[in-house]
């Protein structure tokens, strides 16, 4: 429900969750069933205990539904299919690593 579409590849906005339904999705449902994940897992060693772990920290800073389903759209348009898309993806998610890092150093200095 959340990223609903009609047949033809377009979002159908009459159906889609948005605004405070789809908030109390994602922080009533979908973030605490991640999370859980870690819990529920059977060992530190498979991916559902990585997830939770990696989840255990994600908070939804969103506080819109209406800018969160706008965000779900774009995101959902993105294709990393061919070798340099997905090379792109990876350079980007190195840059945000790495201001991440860098804005931890800069708040305890």
């Amino acid at each position: 429900m959340a990223a609903l579409k009609a047949a033809n590849g377009e979002y159908d906005h009459d159906n889609a969750l948005t605004g405070s339904d789809l908030m109390d999705l994602v922080d009533g449902e979908l973030l605490p069933y991640v999370k859980g994940l870690k819990l529920r897992a059977k060992s530190p060693d498979i991916i559902e205990y990585k997830i939770g772990e990696i989840f255990s920290e994600i908070k939804n800073k969103i506080q819109s539904g209406y800018l969160l389903r706008d965000a779900l759209e774009k995101v959902d348009e993105l294709r990393f299919r061919s070798q340099e898309e997905k090379h792109y993806l990876s350079h980007l998610y190195e840059v945000k690593i790495k201001n991440m890092s860098n804005a931890g150093r800069n708040e305890s200095e």
